[in-house]
């Protein structure tokens, strides 16, 4: 599945892209000896994305290539691993993105990763702030 035709990220696209993340990561959300649904601790959640991208910042100030895939910068396969979890989260607890980020999406072309950093930071501390005081997301 082709998640971001033309090189365009849309509404659309993200929304693909989350229920991929959550389907790939079902798991952690039942437990598997019951089949139940598991109440997930929220800022623990919250703070393993921020620490992806605290890991990705470390990578990229040292030039550092992936421990688990050497052929890749340690800085690139953090900012997928962020942005999976931010997706799995987003389908795991109901939120829709667009509406917790409050942003207005229109295409846009080759998104260049500085951009998707801050995006990803900036929703990140949306959401964690949101936790703290205890809003419903």
């Amino acid at each position: 599945m082709k998640l971001f035709n033309e090189d365009a990220l849309t509404p659309e696209n993200l929304e693909n892209f989350c229920n991929l993340c959550h389907e790939a990561a079902k798991n952690w959300w039942i437990n598997l000896e019951t089949n139940e649904p598991l109440d997930r601790n929220r800022g623990e959640m919250i703070a393993l994305k921020h620490s992806e991208l605290s890991e990705a910042w470390d990578g990229f100030k040292i030039g550092a290539m992936d421990d688990h895939l050497p052929h890749r910068l340690a800085l690139d396969v953090e900012i997928a691993d962020a942005c999976i979890r931010l997706g799995d989260y987003t389908k795991g607890t109901n939120i829709s993105l667009q509406q917790m980020v409050g942003m207005s999406f229109m295409p846009i072309e080759n998104p260049d990763i500085r951009l998707l950093l801050l995006e990803a930071h900036s929703a990140l501390s949306k959401l964690l702030e949101a936790e703290r005081k205890g809003k419903e997301t």
